[in-house]
């Protein structure tokens, strides 16, 4: 493995790594609501192959009180949706596809998620919507 090979493997989040590894994710995080409330957060995450060539990652966020906190996240409902579906494996046109938008559209989504999540690629955009920040 090259050295720049490497350099990449250490910018991975440590809890990325492990999913990966393990195929399935569980953390307790803080949110930050819309109102500015700090609460607490539980991310549930579980990857599987749908076939031969995709995998799939269905990710569940849950508050203490055990309701879906989704909408807790400094993004909107469609740019969830879009992020669930990078997750999924799915290219541009077939996100479009599926939620019956444009790919301009899409891609809007997904600069708009990264730039309000700080992510620089896709692949970086899903790992920071998984990691949160720390509880405690």
């Amino acid at each position: 493995m090259s050295e720049t090979s490497f350099e990449a493997l250490a910018m991975i989040p440590p809890a990325w790594r492990e999913f990966v590894r393990s195929g399935s994710y569980r953390r307790a995080r803080a949110s930050i609501s819309a109102d500015g409330r700090e609460q607490a957060l539980d991310v549930l995450a579980r990857m599987r192959f749908e076939d031969d060539s995709r995998l799939k990652i269905d990710l569940e966020l849950t508050s203490e009180d055990g309701a879906n906190m989704a909408r807790g996240l400094p993004i909107t409902a469609r740019e969830r949706a879009v992020i669930a579906l990078i997750a999924g494996g799915l290219e541009t046109s077939e996100i479009a596809e599926r939620l019956y938008i444009s790919p301009s559209t899409v891609r809007t989504h997904v600069r708009n998620a990264m730039t309000k999540l700080g992510a620089h690629t896709r692949a970086q955009l899903v790992a920071t919507a998984m990691e949160g920040v720390e509880v405690g």
